[in-house]
């Protein structure tokens, strides 16, 4: 993060690349919060996101911010990466308390929720649109970082529902108390809808992945009287991967707090400790000293990973962050920090 949170928040700091990619800073701005005082310089980044995506007819915000890659052709809407609008300033605020922040960022929110996104006739997310989706599951292969294990669509329609509910929160804290309404049933029914495309009957993803169960339990999209089945369907994911990792940018923040709200934080623990690739002190076993943008930038065999994009310093992966203060320090607060609770789930060896 030092080396990267300098002016903006630029994904790596060693190639000729140096760029604001909104998706690596939405999955880690809670981590940033609790490593530094990030708020003021991240909310000031935001106000350069809302400039750029309010100056075109579309309302899409960019994928990088300040927006200097023409050669990417026309933006179309990605989830994840564009989501960045809403929840970065919620998680902002959590972290400070600044109403004004919100009201700030107001019009980015509204003009992407409402304008931004293209949806199907059941208000999710238009599945002929190809989304990054979770990038960089560690089974994608090198020269196709987008081709993960989990839907992208299923990736994007998770996350919808989460701006959705975030959305309705901002605005009841800025006193829209009718649009806050009218965004948690919209919410509600994406939630339904969500539940009738992605979940069997029986309880089942029809996408069985790490990512996709971790975000459906952390983003609360199960029917409660599934979530039994869910709990042991994500302890199931785990143990068969042999407490490996596999999840990409949109499923590594979340994995481990899906453990633990399913009452398996020993399972979250022991992923969090295995030494074997993929998995997160696999590369301080290659000698790394900061977070790599592959879980396997070097492979087991010395050789550099093969695909063209190869970094060594790369603060994404390392979203878990917010996991280790949150569950094994047990530091929260619902205020701002004004009062702190601490409140350790100690586990591991």
């Amino acid at each position: 993060m030092r080396g990267n949170f300098l002016s903006i928040p630029s994904d790596c700091p060693q190639r000729d690349e140096r760029l604001g990619w909104t998706g690596d800073v939405q999955i880690f701005t809670p981590s940033a919060n609790f490593l530094y005082k990030s708020v003021g310089m991240l909310a000031g980044w935001m106000e350069d996101v809302m400039a750029e995506q309010l100056a075109k007819a579309d309302g899409i915000p960019g994928l990088v911010v300040p927006d200097v890659l023409p050669e990417l052709g026309p933006i179309r809407p990605h989830a994840v990466w564009n989501d960045v609008v809403i929840l970065t300033p919620w998680d902002l605020y959590l972290y400070s308390s600044d109403t004004e922040l919100l009201y700030r960022q107001y019009p980015s929110m509204k003009t992407y929720i409402d304008k931004a996104i293209s949806r199907d006739t059941d208000g999710l997310w238009d599945p002929n649109f190809w989304q990054l989706g979770d990038w960089l599951d560690p089974k994608a292969p090198p020269e196709e970082p987008g081709d993960g294990r989990t839907d992208g669509v299923l990736v994007a329609d998770a996350y919808l529902v989460r701006i959705t509910e975030t959305f309705s929160k901002v605005c009841d804290v800025i006193g829209l108390s009718a649009e806050s309404t009218s965004y948690r049933l919209d919410a509600l029914r994406l939630k339904a809808a969500f539940q009738h495309k992605y979940i069997t009957p029986h309880g089942m993803l029809v996408n069985n992945t790490q990512t996709a169960v971790s975000l459906a339990v952390r983003f609360d999209l199960y029917p409660r009287d599934k979530l039994p089945i869910a709990a042991k369907g994500i302890a199931r994911l785990v143990r068969d991967s042999k407490f490996r990792i596999a999840t990409g940018f949109a499923g590594t923040p979340v994995i481990c707090h899906a453990l633990t709200a399913t009452e398996h934080t020993n399972l979250a623990y022991r992923m969090l400790l295995e030494q074997h690739c993929p998995s997160w002190l696999y590369p301080v076993t290659m000698g790394a000293t900061t977070i790599w943008e592959r879980w396997d930038s070097i492979l087991p065999d010395s050789k550099v990973n093969p695909g063209s994009m190869t970094s060594f310093n790369h603060y994404a992966l390392g979203s878990v962050v917010d996991w280790l203060h949150g569950t094994v320090g047990g530091i929260s607060s619902v205020d701002g920090w004004k009062t702190i609770v601490v409140r350790p789930i100690p586990g591991g060896d």
